[in-house]
């Protein structure tokens, strides 16, 4: 019997392959709760991904499919206002890559609520599982997907189905997304189904996990860093932007301070020398912490060779469901 979902979902692969998966089983969407306009967009930039990369985005699918896309109000400590009558009839909820928490009164408006998280619970609960995985080295543990009950915390809920999607050596961290957006698409056309018939059960969570917040600046490269941490966690991230952090001391250049997106670490000019960093067109000189370095900042044709290889990453897994 085919059911009426919200869904919550921010625009990104996993989100959008997840309300493709739902529509392509033969259900309905009543709406799509986003934050982000480009969930609501149609226009040539959204058209041309979904033509090359074979995967509909948020807001094509919503186009295409007439389905209203809205966003919740938010107090001024950033939780999501839910009205009411959030359900609107719908009798299943199902929440992707999104940071609302779903209080217990609107849960209790759906017959099923669920969520797709990307990590293997019970381990990176929380907000940043995909960074915290590439920061920690423990992709080729963790990484993978879990789709789960929603509860009224965060990441607890019983499991109903998980796919491991190791981060290997040498896979790109394209290939690495494309491959979770995959499995979260199987397990929505299959064991999703199959729990909402009763066919399968949810199973409880086992053993405390992990919980994995967000340090404030921990994901950028800044002065504090050594030349090693940096490359490492360059390294690590496997293609994922990775900032640099100029605040603080005054700095060279009409470009005072900020951040910066870089690609690597170019070389190493010798020790620190306490000089102001500098900002070049295609580098960026600094101080580490141990050394003064020089970075290649991320520009515009950086940009496109990403744009090409998450398309070809998508159509890599379009082609090979049966690597799941």
């Amino acid at each position: 019997m085919p059911r009426t979902a919200v869904v919550l979902a921010e625009p990104g692969l996993i989100a959008e392959r997840v309300v493709a998966a739902w529509l392509a089983d033969g259900n309905r969407i009543s709406r799509i709760v986003s934050s982000s306009a480009a969930a609501r967009s149609a226009d040539w930039r959204a058209r041309l991904r979904s033509a090359a990369s074979g995967v509909q985005t948020l807001g094509m699918l919503a186009y295409r499919a007439g389905i209203p896309v809205t966003a919740l109000p938010r107090t001024d400590e950033g939780h999501t206002i839910f009205p009411d009558d959030f359900a609107a009839g719908a009798d299943t909820l199902i929440t992707a890559m999104t940071l609302s928490i779903i209080p217990p009164e609107i849960l209790s408006q759906f017959a099923y609520a669920v969520n797709v998280h990307p990590a293997l619970l019970p381990h990176y609960k929380g907000p940043v599982p995909r960074l915290g995985l590439l920061a920690d080295a423990m992709a080729h543990l963790y990484g993978g997907v879990t789709l789960h009950v929603l509860e009224p915390t965060i990441d607890t809920g019983p499991i109903i189905a998980q796919r491991p999607t190791p981060l290997t050596p040498g896979m790109s961290y394209w290939i690495w997304e494309a491959t979770m957006a995959a499995a979260a698409a199987d397990m929505v056309r299959h064991e999703l189904h199959d729990f909402m018939t009763g066919a399968e059960a949810a199973t409880p969570q086992s053993g405390a996990g992990s919980y994995r917040r967000r340090a404030p600046g921990e994901f950028r490269i800044a002065a504090t860093h050594t030349a090693s941490e940096a490359e490492r966690f360059i390294e690590r991230c496997r293609g994922f932007t990775v900032m640099c952090d100029l605040r603080g001391p005054p700095h060279a250049g009409p470009q005072h301070g900020g951040r910066y997106p870089i690609i690597r670490l170019k070389r190493r000019i010798g020790a620190p020398t306490k000089a102001p960093s500098v900002v070049r067109v295609g580098t960026i000189e600094m101080d580490l912490s141990d050394a003064r370095v020089v970075f290649a900042r991320r520009r515009a044709w950086h940009r496109r060779r990403d744009w090409i290889a998450r398309i070809v990453a998508t159509r890599r897994t379009l082609k090979e469901p049966a690597g799941l």
